[in-house]
């Protein structure tokens, strides 16, 4: 799935989550504890998450295994490595030409790395979900029998506080389905 499509799951996730928070009147509130929202949607598998985003770099830094193994991703994991690298070397660099030099060439690094993403996709089977600082398990429970919900993906037990709205191709092939 190409970073086109991603955007557009995005939309429609965000517009079912919207929906139910309406419909649960999830409270829109920042919680002071956490300074975020008291819910927030993530991509997930068993391999990881992150928070909902259609910056490929930032999915790449916080959840790679979403993104498709090829040369592209493999060229981007060493890019930002070494960005990573000489961010250190760049603090730990004691003359104004040396930071220089490691500024220009973390620069270089930085563009490639942003033209490499354009060609990373990431993996349709990722699940979309949606997370809580602040559980309320009512409303847990009456979310996991609501048909706008993955009944297939999420776990219908009180054990589990898991809430799978569906996975990056199934909001897809929704949107597809609608024209």
């Amino acid at each position: 799935m190409n970073k086109n499509d991603l955007n557009t799951v995005i939309e429609n996730a965000k517009s079912i989550f919207e929906e139910i928070r309406k419909k649960y009147n999830l409270i829109r509130e920042i919680d002071e504890r956490y300074e975020k929202l008291k819910e927030y949607l993530v991509f997930s598998s068993q391999h990881g998450q992150c928070e909902m985003t259609s910056n490929i770099q930032k999915i790449l830094e916080e959840f790679p295994e979403m993104i498709h193994d090829s040369i592209h991703k493999k060229r981007a994991c060493e890019l930002l490595q070494g960005i990573r690298n000489l961010k250190k070397e760049i603090d730990r660099a004691s003359v104004e030409k040396s930071k220089s030099d490691l500024k220009k060439k973390m620069d270089n690094d930085v563009k490639s790395l942003a033209q490499i993403t354009e060609n990373l996709e990431v993996m349709e089977n990722t699940f979309v979900e949606i997370r809580f600082n602040a559980l309320d398990y009512n409303i847990l429970d009456d979310l996991r029998k609501d048909p706008v919900i993955s009944l297939k993906h999420t776990p219908q037990t009180r054990a589990s506080i898991r809430i799978v709205l569906g996975t990056l191709i199934d909001f897809l092939q929704s949107q597809e389905r609608r024209y």
